[in-house]
């Protein structure tokens, strides 16, 4: 059989999270569009085969979080003459010490680096003349509902406590730190922020560690107002049910939640670490936040996966790639 040209390189759900929402989008889209390409879902994949598969394929693109495996798929990529396709999924400068340099030195050798903002699209341009920027959201071809338990408890907490009030959204993939200690999501001082405003809260916790770090911080009266969504679900069903999404991020490459907001036409909130989406409020402190603004209607979704589409014609078009 032959083997198609593109190989994706990621993780696909589950568990949810931003980075495997996209590739498993990317991944239905391709096929949509009638792409043909194969997959590796590095979690599930001996790392022989994945080296033996990066050097069997023309363009690679690779969705990795850790700057080793960043810098030796590149490498192992560039020997074998296979067009690399590198996406930070976040900020360029995110790491710090030898794990930065690893980063750096994986956009300056990779064919084509895709940065996600603006600040990192400036940075890597100067390591990499192909460097792109574009967005991560990929539009989902439908929504899946909340699983019956989830959705009967979001109902119960919003009846309870909505009483013509908005509604706060926010998420998190799993509790993190960044390398300066801060708590990555701004999860807590967004469960006091909202609590000192008496607003109902939601919080999808898919790992169920903030919950469990919660119910250690707080006593059950200063939470009762919070509602923590946990185990695999669909946040795009939770934000068609709420008012606002906030994200409270201390870094940040493209949240893939700030688009599927804007695309339900909800407010959305967040913190200007990075450049956002047009129509998104930015913010420094929460306390600059007005949760009765109303929604911004002017979004529309980018051309992600066209732009990624060239990409990989001008790889397959391109002297560099292997000619088996």
């Amino acid at each position: 059989m032959k083997i198609p040209a593109l190989l994706l390189v990621g993780s696909w759900p589950p568990p949810l999270g931003g980075v495997t929402i996209h590739v498993s989008r990317l991944d239905c889209s391709l096929k949509a569009a009638g792409i043909p390409h194969d997959c590796i879902d590095i979690r599930r994949t001996r790392f022989v085969s994945l080296l033996y598969a990066v050097a069997r394929h023309e363009v690679c693109h690779l969705h990795l979080s850790s700057p080793r495996a960043q810098l030796l798929l590149v490498l192992w990529a560039a020997c074998w003459r296979t067009w690399s396709v590198l996406t930070l999924h976040s900020d360029l400068n995110r790491h710090r010490g030898i794990r930065r340099q690893m980063v750096r030195l994986a956009v300056a050798i990779c064919d084509v680096p895709v940065l996600l903002n603006q600040g990192s699209f400036d940075k890597a341009s100067r390591l990499n003349r192909r460097a792109v920027q574009i967005s991560a959201f990929i539009p989902p071809a439908d929504i899946d509902p909340l699983p019956a338990w989830l959705q009967a408890t979001l109902t119960e907490h919003m009846a309870r406590y909505r009483c013509g009030q908005p509604v706060i959204a926010t998420n998190a993939f799993d509790l993190a730190y960044n390398a300066d200690g801060r708590e990555v999501y701004g999860i807590f001082d967004l469960i006091d922020w909202s609590a000192g405003r008496s607003l109902a809260l939601v919080i999808s916790d898919p790992s169920a560690r903030y919950e469990a770090e919660a119910r250690r911080r707080y006593a059950a009266d200063e939470i009762e107002r919070v509602l923590f969504l946990t185990g695999p679900h669909s946040f795009v069903a939770v934000l068609a049910q709420v008012d606002v999404f906030i994200r409270n991020t201390v870094t940040d490459g493209d949240s893939l939640s700030i688009h599927e907001a804007l695309a339900q036409c909800k407010a959305v909130w967040a913190t200007d670490v990075v450049a956002r989406p047009r129509g998104t409020y930015l913010f420094r402190r929460l306390d600059e936040i007005d949760p009765y603004r109303p929604a911004w209607t002017g979004w529309a979704p980018p051309p992600t996966v066209e732009q990624l589409i060239n990409i990989y014609h001008a790889g397959r078009n391109s002297e560099r790639h292997r000619v088996s």
